[in-house]
């Protein structure tokens, strides 16, 4: 992740305080950003690293929307509107609004080799889903990845069965080069279609679509709680975001986590998100490795502060958690301005439509 040192301050509304805010337990996250080491007990769910650089590779769809309705009919988030709530994820994760299908390395931090457009890890096993997803759909000559099959799937069964994350990569080079080959892969003519269309299936079934539920449990609506959502679920895992929503809806005065039997006005959903932004970015302060990524947290809340609650206007990522939450001993890390504009076009720095985030 870069940082920024020309970042602007903002004109900010006071934060509301909603007082004893308990960190979650960073022991149980499953990302590959956690601040622990290999043998780290790990859930289902987020394995996407916040600092990974871009290895290359065009921008591609994002899949279809999972065809679902949101509470009490509501339409579910437009094709625009998703792809924008990616590219915000994308952006915080490798740099540039242009998903990353070709980045692939090992950042020597515990979780093995980190691949693809949300970093999908050797360690946590979404990366042997890619490749055997790959591998079905994939019948012509030239199947680089193939041969990794058998490793990575005997690390994602390694982990289901001990709950700990599989940090070495020692079974998978003695195979190859698999960087090398998951770079080309994702670049050849030949295989990046299918190879690609695998990631983009499987950034929706394990981390867009989970975020549903979620939203309908408790009556939200706007695609800002959804990209909210989903930005937390790529990064922390599901038990995490389970343990986020829970507590904010404690902090909302909804102690008997009641589920909504109706859509939350703009006003109760403001407040809602408000609450978990606060609880998300105390958890990413709790970890050194979140902590590098607490940026993220702190744009999701200026975008609710600018009520732009539908992403129909301009989205800026320049936002810092020191600047947002004042007064806590944040760090002021942040992201180049990138602005992000109703019909999905990305202009401000170089980097934000850059091909590739190196």
């Amino acid at each position: 992740m870069q940082s920024s040192s020309s970042l602007l301050p903002h004109t900010l509304s006071i934060v509301l305080g909603l007082g004893g805010l308990s960190l979650l337990a960073v022991a149980a996250c499953s990302s590959e950003d956690d601040a622990g080491t290999p043998g780290t007990p790990v859930t289902t769910g987020g394995t996407a690293t916040v600092d990974g650089g871009g290895g290359g590779g065009g921008e591609g769809g994002t899949g279809a929307t999972d065809g679902a309705t949101l509470p009490d009919g509501a339409a579910d988030m437009s094709e625009v509107q998703k792809r924008k709530a990616q590219m915000l994820t994308s952006f915080w994760e490798n740099d540039t609004t242009v998903f990353q299908y070709a980045f692939a390395r090992n950042n020597n931090d515990g979780y093995g080799y980190t691949s693809g457009r949300v970093g999908f890890t050797t360690s946590t096993g979404d990366s042997a889903d890619v490749v055997k997803c790959f591998d079905l759909a994939f019948t012509g000559a030239g199947n680089l990845m193939k041969k990794y099959e058998a490793a990575l799937l005997a690390l994602q069964k390694k982990q289901q069965d001990t709950g700990m994350i599989q940090g070495s990569t020692a079974t998978i080079d003695a195979i190859g080069n698999y960087p090398a080959d998951w770079k080309t892969t994702a670049t050849n003519a030949a295989t990046a279609p299918a190879f690609n269309k695998c990631q983009d299936e499987l950034v929706d079934s394990i981390y867009w679509a989970p975020t549903l539920p979620v939203m309908k449990k408790w009556g939200l609506t706007s695609a800002l709680a959804r990209a909210s959502i989903y930005d937390a679920y790529v990064v922390h895992g599901e038990s995490n975001v389970s343990d986020l929503a829970a507590q904010t809806n404690d902090d909302v005065g909804n102690s008997m986590q009641k589920p909504a039997t109706a859509p939350l006005t703009e006003a109760q959903e403001s407040t809602w998100l408000e609450a978990f932004h606060l609880r998300r970015v105390a958890l990413l302060n709790s970890s050194g490795a979140w902590r590098s990524a607490i940026a993220r947290g702190a744009n999701y809340e200026r975008i609710r502060r600018d009520a732009n609650f539908d992403f129909s206007k301009p989205i800026v990522t320049d936002a810092t958690a020191s600047v947002i939450f004042p007064g806590k001993g944040y760090p002021s890390n942040g992201y180049q301005a990138c602005v992000i504009h109703p019909d999905g076009s990305v202009t401000g720095d170089p980097v934000c439509t850059a091909p590739t985030s190196n």
